[in-house]
């Protein structure tokens, strides 16, 4: 026993060390003052392409658009931007950087000024290895009246070309009508479809493609409420290989409700990731749960659960599926300090949670944290993306924000976030051990330091609740703790002593 449990911390110390970690922000160009936020995340060869916006630096609110090349240890190795006087540039903010073909390519728009108003052009491109762009294809009206505006918001990548969806705006914006658009490898249209009504705003935010040849698209329809707050319902548009609509499922609830993020699932079904509210505060302001529910391609929920514990002001922004088949979901929400954090929370294929943690870079009190993309990369761990607005103490503009985390979402081998703060956990060597993990009726946790004063066990669930506080008698070295009833997933346990913290670990139940 006394082997396997060397050999089973010799092994936790190699893995962990094997898995990098940063915490950073940067910009797109080498302008300070300008404004700059990441969106999507895409892992290379030899580190990570990372894009967004950035200011121009003669009018820092000038928006172009910006990629970054940061190595395996966050550090930039290059950065570009495009952009023009005349228009602004936007790269659509979910999943619009994949590479398909041999090559990278993203998805955006640009919004341009004439005397009626403004008119935005749907914009592809493809760039080489060294992204610089090797074409662009330009979708829109091309002659006036520009009446219309095609706004991206994301693409898929099929066997000969590409799906994008987005949202199509005619009479200057007074309709607003998801669409879906199919291309071929080149760029050029094979078919658009529409989908919405006149009675609400419909918006296409997401898509991938189904097992059975089709497409699903994330987004929500709603309509301006009396203070012109947005008023509408999470949905899930299913289409058959062209574009057609099959079937369309309203997640919504009682209250106000985010929109529908749709990725793929392992087991061939459609994942829906949105925001649900349970309670409303005020006309703009209500308690948020994150609920994913599993579809199948004829339109069956087949899961639906609500996750966490209610938050303000909390968003989902994205979801990816990770190689063994579980769900990564990212987003922000509201924190008393500081302000807004991001977050990520993995679930397995069957639903079960795996873990949630709270990330932030700026700590100030009124200092905002935002995630926008979470990606699983080569080490097992994840790259999660956003951007960062500091508020005094917090010193600069507005930056591209980046982490590198671990498989467990913890930032560092000896810090994971639990409950609201960081718990320091245990180096190897230290004088705690937890077994058997992972575990599933019980398992025992074991300091010789309880011998000289006893002590207390605290568990922690992976939203931070406590679920389970067992004081430990002097004298004795280890206690054994019961698992009935717990659910699934990964539980934080922290040791103490008399003269204040032994250390903590982690176990896992299944």
């Amino acid at each position: 026993m006394k082997t396997f449990l060397l050999i089973g911390l010799i092994f936790l110390s190699i893995a962990s060390y094997c898995q990098e970690y940063f915490n950073q922000r940067f910009g797109f160009s080498p302008f300070t003052w300008v404004p700059d936020g990441a969106l999507n995340l895409l892992e290379i060869e030899d580190g990570y392409i990372v894009n967004g916006g950035t200011g121009d630096p003669n009018n820092p609110f000038w928006l172009r658009l910006g990629i970054t090349k940061l190595d395996f240890y966050g550090n930039i190795l290059w950065r570009k931007n495009w952009g023009d006087t005349t228009s602004v540039w936007y790269y659509a903010d979910r999943k619009s950087l994949i590479r398909h073909l041999n090559a990278y390519y993203s998805i955006g728009s640009k919004q341009t000024w004439y005397e009626a108003g403004s008119h935005g052009e749907m914009v592809m491109i493809k760039y080489n290895d060294d992204f610089d762009t090797v074409w662009t294809a330009y979708y829109g009206k091309k002659a006036p009246p520009y009446d219309t505006s095609y706004i991206p918001r994301s693409f898929a990548a099929i066997p000969d070309g590409f799906v994008v969806v987005g949202t199509n705006s005619p009479n200057y914006g007074e309709d607003s009508y998801a669409f879906l658009l199919r291309t071929d490898s080149l760029g050029n249209v094979i078919w658009e479809q529409d989908y919405g009504s006149d009675d609400f705003f419909y918006q296409g935010l997401s898509v991938i493609s189904t097992t059975d040849n089709g497409y699903a698209i994330g987004g929500d329809k709603f309509v301006f409420g009396h203070h012109g707050t947005p008023v509408g319902d999470p949905i899930v548009i299913k289409t058959d290989s062209l574009g057609n609509e099959e079937w369309e499922i309203n997640l919504g609830g009682q209250y106000q409700d985010g929109p529908a993020i749709v990725c793929e699932s392992g087991d061939g079904n459609i994942i829906a990731v949105s925001k649900f509210d349970t309670d409303s505060i005020y006309y703009d302001q209500y308690l948020s749960r994150i609920r994913v529910s599993k579809i199948s391609n004829d339109g069956t929920i087949l899961k639906d659960s609500l996750y966490g514990p209610e938050s303000r002001y909390l968003n989902v922004y994205n979801c990816r599926l990770v190689p063994n088949a579980d769900i990564i979901v990212c987003g922000t929400l509201w924190n008393l300090t500081p302000d807004r954090m991001g977050y990520l929370f993995r679930i397995s294929e069957n639903g079960d949670s795996l873990w949630y943690r709270q990330y932030a870079i700026l700590y100030g009190g009124d200092s905002r944290n935002y995630f926008c993309d979470a990606i699983p990369v080569y080490d097992g761990g994840f790259l999660a993306g956003g951007y960062c607005v500091p508020v005094s103490p917090d010193e600069g503009t507005q930056d591209a924000w980046a982490i590198k985390v671990d498989s467990l979402g913890c930032e560092s081998p000896s810090y994971c976030w639990v409950g609201g703060k960081e718990l320091k956990m245990p180096a190897f060597g230290q004088s705690i051990a937890i077994f058997p993990n992972p575990a599933r009726e019980k398992f025992k946790v074991q300091s010789p330091m309880f011998e000289v004063g006893g002590g207390s066990i605290e568990i922690y669930n992976l939203f931070g609740r406590k679920v389970e506080e067992i004081q430990v008698p002097k004298g004795q070295t280890e206690i054994e703790v019961m698992t009935t009833g717990w659910k699934k997933g990964l539980y934080v346990v922290r040791a103490m002593c008399k003269d204040g913290s032994l250390g903590s670990g982690k176990v896992v139940i299944k």
